[in-house]
């Protein structure tokens, strides 16, 4: 099942000191935080891995193997990935209440992915984005009832797409399928 998330919580090395993450920063002073990880596994073809850093305080830089990756909250770092592999992120000033971030994880996606689902009024919105020659269909579900359906021939790059549903309810499941196989999955409740 796509995305495939791999958690970086811990242990987070601190100039010298292990420390969980997320969580609180002690002081608010600047932060050098860094945290090594394997390489994740077997990674096929049609597959890619992202760096993802959810509610990242900032101004932050993000540096992976040496390489800074810029000011987003998610990277492909496939190409950037090695057998041992050290993640650093240094911040000016701590956030005086809560997290250094949320979560940061490394996300194993197919090359086409969903970004920005949303539902306005009895439309589903968002986009596709990567890269596929074949054709790729989203289905979307709506309290486990199907309820909207548009097939693309291919993506390379963005795709925005708008489904009309055919119902409402509480729950949505979105997929971004290929032949026979989910490439992608939101679920979100309404």
């Amino acid at each position: 099942m796509y995305p495939h998330r791999i958690r970086l919580r811990g242990p987070w090395n601190a100039d010298g000191k292990k420390v969980q993450m997320p969580g609180p920063w002690p002081d608010p002073g600047p932060v050098r935080i860094a945290r090594a990880f394997g390489y994740p596994g077997r990674i096929d073809d049609f597959e890619r891995v992202w760096l993802v850093a959810e509610n990242l305080h900032r101004p932050a830089s993000v540096v992976l193997n040496g390489n800074i990756l810029g000011d987003a909250d998610e990277w492909n770092v496939t190409s950037l990935l090695r057998p041992r592999n050290l993640l650093e992120i240094e911040m000016p000033t701590a956030p005086t209440a809560g997290p250094l971030w949320e979560e940061v994880v490394l996300e194993v996606r197919c090359s086409a992915y969903l970004k920005n689902v949303r539902v306005m009024g009895t439309q589903l919105l968002g986009e596709i984005l990567g890269e596929c020659s074949g054709p790729l269909e989203v289905y979307a579900m709506i309290d486990g009832r199907h309820a909207g359906y548009q097939m693309f021939p291919g993506v390379d790059g963005v795709q925005a797409f708008a489904v009309e549903l055919a119902e409402t309810g509480r729950s949505l499941r979105v997929d971004l399928v290929n032949i026979s196989s989910v490439w992608f999955r939101v679920e979100r409740t309404l």
